[in-house]
């Protein structure tokens, strides 16, 4: 079989088996996080109807065996205390009283009974207490050997009644610092420690919620006193017209347990029911998957273009075998028809491929070449005018600019030839004849011969050019600048300033040019380097621009490896590019 992972067979196995983990982690979540707080809430509301029953008891014997039952019913360990017994003081209860020796002398101390650790002699203590009617202190908070047994709980407002019913005092504060120096663990045949120890927490309000309800409170007591919470409930009743407590501590460890145990059988029932799973699903992919893989094995000869099988053939009337015939259709149809077809497309896609690039070649280097000589043709009707005009005031002069016109047009002729040689760049017999050229005596015959056009304008040209040469085709590098000047000229308003500057460095070198007073948005900067592109269309079509003297730089510099980038800012735009000595 193949590799079932990478199949539809595959898919859907592993489609079964992931749903099942999602539902089973969706049990472990729900148990983890749902079931314990649904599991508390519904023993709340157990004990609140079974105190129901224990409280509707008249006589207090009846009601002493009413206890047992209601302990065994709801799992909680639950005593009725004579509320007589427990306004006087707390030595009938089975907790412990520290003596504690302070500054002003040794304080008595109710402390609750510990399970896990105990108290020894000479351990620091801290609390913060209020007295009991026999000067014993009831804490409020209570910290043995740096850690918290007691916490008065200060983020609830919700008071306990309990306080009052004892006739405890809590206007006097005492702030106790010390160390124990006597230990006395009161033992209470009547009174559970747990209930005991709850009886303490009330009074020292060491609980996180007070939730009353019709026939008395609950709460869950903090877990300070390294031992875990208890939900505890206390009610009041009279009985022969004395008033007892009925105290009833459930642990949460009880609670903790049944998770940790219904945790367990569910990872037993996932391992038994995963195990099924695969077996079973492992045994419906392979007689599933059996005519499909036949099924796919002859498409994929059919994908090669291989007819050399015969037909397809499933022996049943399912899906399977409708789907094979049909591929049978579908090969008969295609062999008879894909040779002459393929031929066909073969030839059509290399004639428009090839007209194509003929005719693109040709459009771009007719307009190329139409864009380019405008320059020199500009300079040389600029010199003329200014001949003619009589502008220049000296017979030496007007001989300067016939010479610049000669120049111009020997500049004309050989950019012809360089617009010629660079239409030639894709042909396999065109070889890079470069030679070391010094750019920067370059830039500045460049900028003599372009000064007419910037002068008229009254346009300042600023030359900062470090010495620099560069192995290159002279003419190249000398179209890509002219480019990026008369374009500068072009833009740059009347009186403002093109700055050039040209950075030498060890492995390249940096040409930029900026001119003043313009800006160009965003926009126009992703698209200004496109074919025909004017930002400017009423100023283009003004100066007789075609938009192809930037497109033609950055063709060029792709023969160096290089691009030409453009930044703006409020008041100039800035073009610049690098050219590698050695790429």
């Amino acid at each position: 079989m193949k590799k079932i992972k990478s199949s539809f067979i595959g898919k859907a196995f592993f489609s079964l088996i992931l749903l099942y983990l999602v539902v089973f982690l969706f049990l472990f979540v729900f148990q983890g996080l749902v079931f314990r707080t649904y599991y508390t809430q519904e023993k709340i509301n157990d004990v609140k109807n079974e105190t129901a029953l224990l409280l509707s008891k008249e006589d207090l014997e009846d009601l002493q065996l009413e206890e047992l039952l209601f302990s065994r019913n709801t799992n909680t360990i639950t005593s009725i205390i004579p509320l007589s017994d427990m306004k006087s003081n707390f030595d009938n209860l089975d907790i412990t009283v520290l003596e504690v020796s302070t500054n002003e002398g040794v304080i008595s101390l109710y402390a609750p009974s510990l399970s896990e650790t105990s108290y020894e002699i000479g351990q620091p203590v801290s609390s913060t207490s209020f007295s009991k009617n026999n000067d014993t202190y009831i804490p409020t908070y209570l910290s043995v050997n740096n850690k918290t047994l007691l916490r008065r709980n200060t983020s609830s407002n919700q008071q306990s009644d309990f306080l009052d019913l004892l006739e405890i005092n809590e206007e006097d504060y005492l702030q106790i610092e010390g160390e124990i120096v006597s230990i006395t663990n009161n033992e209470s045949p009547g009174v559970n420690s747990l209930v005991s120890n709850e009886i303490l927490n009330v009074s020292s309000e060491n609980y996180i919620s007070m939730v009353s309800y019709d026939l008395g409170n609950y709460y869950f007591s903090n877990e300070t006193n390294n031992e875990n919470a208890s939900l505890v409930f206390y009610s009041i009743i009279s009985i022969d017209e004395e008033d007892h407590v009925v105290i009833s501590v459930y642990p949460m460890d009880y609670i903790d347990e049944i998770v940790v145990a219904a945790g367990r059988a569910n990872v037993y029932m996932f391992i038994v029911v995963l195990l099924i799973l695969i077996m079973s699903a492992f045994v419906y992919s392979r007689e599933f998957s059996r005519p499909l893989l036949f099924i796919n094995n002859k498409t994929k000869e059919l994908s090669m273009l291989d007819f050399t099988s015969p037909i397809i053939s499933i022996d049943s009337t399912d899906e399977f075998a409708e789907l094979a015939q049909n591929i049978n259709t579908l090969s008969a149809n295609l062999q008879a028809t894909l040779y002459q077809l393929s031929e066909q497309n073969k030839q059509l896609s290399e004639t428009i491929a090839q007209e194509n690039i003929v005719e693109s070649n040709r459009r771009d280097f007719i307009q190329g070449m139409s864009h380019e000589l405008k320059t020199p043709l500009a300079v040389i009707q600029a010199s003329a005018e200014a001949i003619e005009n009589n502008i220049y005031e000296t017979e030496k002069d007007k001989g300067e600019a016939l010479v610049l016109i000669q120049e111009e047009v020997k500049k004309t002729k050989i950019m012809l030839n360089s617009m010629i040689a660079v239409y030639k760049l894709d042909s396999p017999d065109y070889q890079k004849q470069w030679l070391e050229e010094n750019i920067t005596e370059l830039i500045h015959e460049i900028d003599r011969s372009l000064s007419p056009l910037y002068i008229n304008s009254n346009i300042s040209v600023e030359l900062d050019l470090d010495e620099a040469k560069l192995k290159c085709d002279r003419d190249k590098i000398e179209t890509i600048i002219t480019n990026l000047f008369t374009n500068a000229i072009k833009y740059t308003p009347h009186s403002e300033q093109i700055k050039i500057s040209l950075r030498d460095s060890k492995d390249k070198i940096r040409f930029e040019i900026a001119n003043y007073g313009v800006s160009i948005d965003k926009v126009n900067q992703s698209k200004i380097f496109d074919a025909f592109y004017r930002a400017d269309k009423s100023r283009s079509r003004k100066d007789g621009s075609t938009g192809l003297g930037l497109y033609i730089v950055n063709q060029t510099l792709e023969q160096y490896s290089s691009k030409c980038e453009v930044f703006s800012n409020n008041d100039s735009v800035t073009f610049a590019f690098e050219i590698k000595k050695s790429f």
